[in-house]
């Protein structure tokens, strides 16, 4: 209980020392209307199969290579690449870059975090296409890191399927999809209250606002049982983890949910025998990226979340190792162990910046 109590007296705080920035923020949303403002930086690309991407950067927070063969994936398999830079120190650099790539790209504010850049682009297609007409529609944003072994032998061929439609699916506190990566075909869904959903959106700053208001809510207007996780093909497989992806999984329980750990049957949770049924119970009880990330990147050649490392989920090193086994050469190696390492994690800062991080309510 005083565990309860400590999270919503930090959520509070947290309220009221963001105020000042939080009615700015609402000043340029409201007042301004600043999120709706944006710079094209290219002609624009008819797509005749009606396939739409819209690919949500930041840059500076992963590498240009990643992104490079996230945009390579989607035009092997024939989309429309809509590159939305939320923009920042580097976009000007990126956008160089990103100019020579078969892609249409826009350069706007910094507001809103992913789902703003979700929400410009899905409003600037609606300028281009009729949505009647659009047969597949991808959100992706940045967040999740692809190596050369993960483009080929997962990214591409989950653009070519239609049987999955996102890459995680999450069964915790709310049952919805990992909104990194959502491939959706508008048919089978209900396009308008989708659409609907965008025109009203506020594209909030914080990221539990984002989750909670932008993540769950979107899993809801395409719906929950419509959303089939590219993980669903491996839950049922024999899973023998190595100590860090153990350690990583027994982390991110512990952290969400601590009964489990004492209840009768998980002793032995660190147990090499027990691997089999907390996988499973993983797979059906938690947010799968965070509890089975490296697993699922080794075993699989699943995106990684670089921010495991961040949230002391796991070490730097074990990413830097999966990542150089899965073909990143030392160029790209040394350009993500610099990037680790400035983020680097929720055990710096004062004791308020920590707790406040602990429980995911700042970076």
């Amino acid at each position: 209980m005083n565990r309860y109590i400590l999270r919503i007296g930090l959520h509070l705080l947290n309220q009221i020392t963001t105020f000042p920035s939080m009615f700015a923020h609402w000043i340029k949303i409201r007042v301004f209307n600043s999120h709706l403002k944006y710079e094209m930086k290219t002609d624009w690309i008819e797509n005749r199969r009606g396939k739409y991407a819209v690919f949500a950067i930041y840059p500076g927070t992963t590498t240009v290579q990643s992104c490079l063969r996230i945009l390579k994936s989607l035009t092997e398999n024939h989309f429309t690449v809509l590159v939305v830079v939320n923009k920042n120190r580097f976009a000007r650099e990126w956008i160089q870059i990103l100019q020579n790539e078969n892609c249409v790209i826009l350069e706007r504010p910094n507001l809103g975090r992913d789902f703003g850049a979700y929400q410009s682009g899905i409003r600037f297609l609606r300028e281009k296409v009729n949505f009647l007409n659009v047969s597949k529609l991808v959100l992706i944003n940045d967040t999740a890191y692809v190596s050369p072994k993960c483009q080929t032998e997962f990214l591409s061929k989950f653009f070519a399927q239609n049987e999955y439609s996102c890459l995680f699916k999450h069964y915790q506190g709310v049952v919805h999809a990992s909104s990194n990566l959502i491939q959706i075909e508008p048919v089978h869904i209900d396009l308008e209250s989708f659409l609907y959903f965008w025109k009203k959106y506020y594209p909030y700053n914080s990221r539990l606002k984002v989750v909670f208001r932008g993540e769950h809510e979107l899993s809801k207007k395409i719906g929950v049982d419509y959303l089939r996780p590219a993980s669903k093909k491996i839950e049922l497989l024999p899973a023998e983890l190595l100590p860090e992806e153990r350690a990583q999984m027994y982390r991110w329980i512990y952290r969400s949910n601590p009964d489990i750990l004492i209840s009768q049957g998980y002793q032995g949770l660190l147990e090499k025998d027990s691997d089999k049924e907390l996988v499973r119970f993983a797979f059906e009880n938690s947010q799968v990226s965070n509890a089975l990330g490296l697993f699922l990147t080794r075993k699989y050649n699943f995106p990684i979340k670089l921010d495991l490392s961040y949230y002391l989920l796991v070490s730097r090193a074990s990413i830097i190792e999966v990542l150089r086994k899965s073909g990143c050469d030392d160029a790209e190696i040394y350009d993500v162990e610099s990037l680790l390492e400035s983020k680097g994690s929720i055990n710096l800062g004062s004791p308020l910046e920590r707790a406040f991080k602990s429980i995911g309510i700042r970076n």
